[in-house]
């Protein structure tokens, strides 16, 4: 009897363990979209800087702004406020390894979000899209090259 317990107890358990690792194909596709969103921020990181910098010498020159240096402001304003508010609030998938990462500063995001497997992998998804959607609000952005050289 004492011998049916343990053999009970070591099932249990091994399933139990063997719940833990279990693949989620789905999760792991979640992971690969993040993973995806976070190289294409590191690609557009280097112009959005540029372009938030050129916002910083628009506001100090505070006053006589013409109508296109206006615009610029404007839109440079709105993009920033986007890249923000997608870079404090996009989340990490639980268990992805940044291993391949090799110039890992940036915010990985949210950790304590529990969702479903699946639920997760649409986060992710539209976290990639909205940042997409700012990458190609960057490239459509105008800026002449006398604001370019600072």
């Amino acid at each position: 009897m004492l011998k049916n317990i343990f053999s009970l107890a070591f099932c249990i358990c091994f399933a139990a363990c063997g719940h833990q690792h279990k693949h989620d194909a789905v999760l792991e596709q979640a992971g690969q979209i993040h993973l995806e969103a976070v190289q294409m921020d590191e690609k557009i990181k280097p112009a959005l800087e540029k372009v938030f910098t050129v916002k910083k010498q628009l506001q100090q020159k505070q006053t006589d702004l013409s109508p296109e240096e206006n615009r610029i402001l404007q839109e440079i304003t709105q993009l920033e406020s986007s890249y923000v508010f997608w870079e404090e609030n996009h989340v990490e998938v639980p268990g992805l390894d940044h291993a391949g990462h090799h110039n890992c500063s940036h915010n990985h995001g949210r950790t304590a979000l529990e969702v479903s497997s699946e639920d997760m992998l649409l986060i992710q998804q539209e976290f990639k899209d909205s940042l997409s959607s700012i990458a190609a609000r960057l490239e459509k952005l105008s800026i002449p090259d006398s604001l370019l050289i600072l």
